[in-house]
């Protein structure tokens, strides 16, 4: 009777996180023109206050997201990675069994997948939130640690990490608009050690902030320089 209680209680809980994530919208973001490269005051004042030339935090936004933080429905830019939730999931093989195609155990590359086949890296942002909402009514904790979010594409398992009370609380605060975004770019900066490559546009170093796989780094790191040297020439 107890576990029946709790289990009932989980999922109370549950489906009201999930209807406070459905929820959340911004509809009046302070976004700048990506092609113009002009950023809002946030940018400069956290650009002066850290340290890190305008041009490379700049780099940076191009890159993860070379767009607004959030979608036209008022919804943060979002990648969903099933084998990430697999890892945080409660109860891992049975969400699988529930939804292959959310829950896995290893990361698959897009590139060795058909392309009439669904692949989350090709999938649009409505269709990433639906696979959001869709694995977070099985379990709520994992799909939310799976994301990567806004304009910097900060995962949501480093929210505690981060001094963020939780994922959602995190996710919350980004809600806010740009220079929350900004801040927990930051914030993962100084966390994961990477501030002084940020600051010396030392590219390769900071390469880290997206992978720790060599090829991916080198790619990453060129795709940076470039981005960096054109915010440096329009800005």
């Amino acid at each position: 009777m107890l576990n029946i209680l709790k289990a009932k209680l989980a999922r109370a809980e549950r489906q009201d996180q999930l209807a406070k994530l459905v929820a959340l919208r911004r509809y009046d973001d302070e976004a700048f023109d990506a092609n113009t490269l002009v950023p809002g005051p946030a940018w400069r004042k956290a650009a002066e206050e850290s340290g890190v030339p305008l041009a490379h935090i700049v780099a940076v936004y191009m890159v993860e997201s070379a767009g607004s933080g959030f979608n036209e429905d008022g919804r943060l830019t979002v990648l969903y990675e099933p084998h990430v939730a697999y890892k945080f999931a409660k109860r891992p093989k049975e969400a699988q069994a529930q939804a292959p195609h959310l829950f896995y155990p290893k990361w698959i590359d897009p590139s060795r997948i058909p392309k009439r086949e669904a692949h989350p890296y090709r999938t649009s942002q409505e269709e990433r939130w639906d696979m959001i909402l869709e694995a977070a009514g099985i379990d709520f904790d994992a799909a939310v640690r799976a994301v990567s979010w806004g304009r910097f594409q900060i995962m949501g398992y480093w929210a505690e990490k981060l001094d963020y009370d939780s994922p959602m609380h995190f996710i919350e605060r980004l809600y806010d608009g740009e220079a929350a975004h900004l801040d927990a770019f930051l914030r993962y900066c100084r966390m994961a050690g990477l501030m002084t490559a940020l600051q010396r546009g030392d590219w390769f170093g900071f390469s880290k902030y997206n992978s720790n796989i060599i090829r991916v780094r080198k790619e990453y790191s060129a795709k940076l320089a470039a981005a960096a040297d054109k915010s440096r020439m329009m800005a």
